[in-house]
C-alpha cells in the first residue's frame, strides 16, 4: 500500500475517481436498459472499409509478376496418413488453384500457391510467415486451420495490408478486431451454438432434464463453448454443470466420476478432433450413456476415423453436405474420393470454396492489394458448393446453421428435431 503517495498520483486521483464513477454509471445504465431497447451501435453492422494507400489508384501497386502468388498458411505437402486432418485441405486449395490456371489464371499467368508453416505457429510458424510476406510478396493469404492460427495470421496481414481469407476457423473473435482485410468463410460459433442449443431444448423442453457441458481448454474450445452458453442463455435455459479437460490429457477420471454422479440425460461436447474421440471412448468405457452433442469439430473425418463406434449416435451441427448438392458438389465429391478413398468433410470443402471465391476476386479486378480486398468485400453473396457465403460488416460469413446431422454407421447423416 502506498501511504504518501507522489504529487502526480494525488493530482490524477480526482481524474481516476471521475473515470471509475462514469464507467459504473455506464455499466448500470446498460444492465438496467429497458427490454426490446436497441443499442447504439451494432458493431457487424457497420462495413469495415480502408481508405489508405493504393486504395485510390488505378494501377497496380507494383510491377506485374510472371506468376500470382498466394500465400498458405498452413500444414502442405504430399498425403501423410499421421496428418490427415490437414492433408485435405491443402489438397482442396490446390485442387482450385489448378481448375483457376486450367481456365487461363489471371490473365494468362499461373497462380500459384506459396505455402509456410510450422507446429509452433506463434513461435517459429510467425518468422514464416512474416518472411514469406516480405519477400515473396503474396496478393492474398489463404489461412489458417484453426483460430489461433488464423489470429496469428490477422496480426500480420494488418501490418502488411494483405487480404487474409480463413477457410475453417469460427471463431468469432477473428472478425471483432477491426482488420478490414479479414474474411472468414465458415459460419461463426454463435450460429452453430444456436443450432446445438435448439435442438437440445426442443428434444429436452423439461428445465430439469439434465445438460452438462465438458469442454476442453484449447483455444478453439473455449470460444465455441462461450457461445454454446450465450444460447442457452438466450433460451432462457443453462446447462446444469460443466467440466472442463485440458487437451492431450490422458487421465480423465476425475471428470468421468463428477459426471456419473450427475447422470445427466444430455453432454454437450466441445473439444478437437482427437480430444473428442478420446472423451467419447472415456464415455463409453464408463457406461455413461447420456445423448453426446459435439461442436463443429466433431464432423471432421479425423474424428468419426478415431472414435469408431464410440462416435455413433453423436450430434453435430451439419455443414456439409448442402441440402440439394449441385453438379459442382457432386465433382468435387467424385475427385476427392479418388484421391483419398473416402468422403470429404466441411473443412475440405470450405477451403475449397474458400480458395476459389479468392481467386475469382483476384481475377475481377487489378493486381493491387488495396483493390483485391476491395472485390472481396464486393464478392457477396458468393456461392459455393458448401453453401452461401455473405459477409456482415466485418467478414464474417452469416450464414445460418439450421440442420443437425448425427453419427450412424461411422457417417452423418440428416437429423431432424425430435428425432
Amino acid at each position: 500500500m502506498i501511504h504518501n503517495p507522489p504529487r502526480c498520483l494525488r493530482r490524477l486521483f480526482p481524474v481516476l475517481v471521475t473515470a471509475c464513477l462514469s464507467f459504473g454509471g455506464t455499466a448500470v445504465s446498460q444492465d438496467t436498459q429497458a427490454p426490446g431497447a436497441s443499442p447504439f451501435l451494432r458493431f457487424r453492422d457497420r462495413t469495415l472499409e480502408y481508405a489508405g494507400p493504393e486504395s485510390g489508384e488505378s494501377k497496380p501497386d507494383r510491377e506485374q509478376p510472371d506468376e500470382v502468388g498466394i500465400g498458405w498458411f498452413g500444414p502442405f505437402g504430399p498425403f501423410d496418413p499421421d496428418d490427415e486432418h490437414h492433408a485435405g485441405m491443402w489438397w482442396a486449395a490446390s485442387l482450385a488453384v489448378e481448375e483457376a490456371n486450367a481456365k487461363g489464371g489471371y490473365r494468362g499467368r499461373p497462380f500459384r500457391l506459396l505455402p509456410c508453416w510450422a507446429e509452433d505457429p506463434w513461435g517459429t510458424g510467425a518468422r514464416h510467415l512474416a518472411r514469406l510476406v516480405y519477400e515473396k510478396h503474396p496478393w492474398a493469404i489463404l489461412g489458417s486451420v484453426d483460430g489461433p492460427g488464423t489470429h496469428l495470421a490477422e496480426q500480420i496481414v494488418a501490418k502488411a495490408r494483405l487480404s487474409l481469407v480463413s477457410p475453417v476457423s469460427t471463431d468469432i473473435s477473428v472478425n471483432l478486431a477491426g482488420v478490414p482485410w479479414m474474411f472468414s468463410c465458415a459460419p461463426g460459433d454463435d450460429q452453430l451454438a444456436g443450432v446445438i442449443a435448439g435442438h437440445v431444448v426442443a428434444d429436452y423442453p423439461d428445465p430439469e432434464d439434465r445438460c452438462v457441458v465438458f469442454s476442453a481448454t484449447d483455444h478453439d474450445s473455449r470460444m465455441a463453448t462461450r457461445q454454446i452458453l450465450k444460447a442457452f442463455g438466450k433460451r432462457n435455459r443453462s446447462p446444469h454443470h460443466r467440466f472442463d479437460f485440458d487437451p492431450g490429457k490422458p487421465d480423465l477420471q476425475v471428470q468421468l466420476d463428477a459426471l456419473k454422479k450427475v447422470e445427466p440425460e444430455v453432454v454437450i461436447l466441445s473439444a478437437q478432433p482427437d480430444d473428442a474421440a478420446r472423451v467419447l471412448k472415456a464415455f463409453r468405457q464408463s457406461h455413461i450413456k447420456s445423448v453426446v452433442f459435439g461442436a463443429a469439430p466433431l464432423g471432421r473425418r479425423q474424428f468419426l476415423r478415431l472414435a469408431g463406434p464410440a462416435a455413433e449416435g453423436v450430434r453435430i451441427p451439419l455443414l456439409f453436405p448442402p441440402p440439394q448438392p449441385d453438379a459442382r458438389t457432386r465433382q468435387f465429391v467424385r475427385a476427392f474420393k479418388a484421391r483419398f478413398d473416402a468422403e470429404p468433410d466441411y473443412a475440405e470443402v470450405f477451403t475449397y470454396d474458400a480458395a476459389t471465391l479468392l481467386l475469382e476476386a483476384i481475377n475481377s479486378t487489378s493486381l493491387n492489394r488495396a483493390h483485391i480486398r476491395q472485390a472481396l468485400a464486393e464478392t457477396s453473396p458468393w456461392r459455393g458448393i458448401g453453401g452461401p457465403i455473405t459477409w456482415d460488416g466485418t467478414g464474417q460469413n452469416t450464414r445460418a446453421v439450421t440442420r443437425m446431422g448425427m453419427i450412424s454407421n461411422g457417417k452423418i447423416k440428416v437429423l431432424d428435431i425430435g428425432e
